[in-house]
């Protein structure tokens, strides 16, 4: 998903998540590393991950930041296949929780993308 080209950083982390309607590719960056002086991050875990049953199977790409609450703001749809489909997926990942991602013992916000229907081989 690095064509979007959205995420900055010195290293871009990548890790999946299982849904309702198959793998979601999650990719995530510490806008604020720079080269040389980075700290790996502690990756952050899904906690709450429901989709309604009306969002169906299709390629859809998201960006959003994940705050240090564990939750999803300012997403934006990058890629859809149906407008009303996009307003469905991102009502529920309002909703989405997660155990943020850590730098050092800290909990900071990290630039992401979330990606359904990407194929990864």
């Amino acid at each position: 998903m690095n064509a979007y080209g959205v995420l900055k950083g010195s290293r871009i982390y990548t890790t999946y998540i299982d849904t309702r309607i198959g793998i979601a590719v999650l990719q995530y960056s510490d806008p604020a590393s720079h080269p040389g002086f980075e700290i790996d991050l502690t990756p952050p875990e899904p906690m709450l991950t429901e989709l309604a049953p009306d969002i169906k199977r299709a390629r859809m790409v998201v960006r959003c930041v994940m705050g240090k609450t564990g939750k999803l703001r300012d997403l934006r749809v990058l890629e859809s296949p149906d407008p009303e489909l996009a307003v469905r997926l991102v009502t529920a990942l309002r909703q989405w929780l997660f155990r943020p991602a850590f730098k050092r013992d800290v909990a900071i916000d990290v630039e992401a993308i979330l990606g359904f229907g990407i194929t990864t081989k």
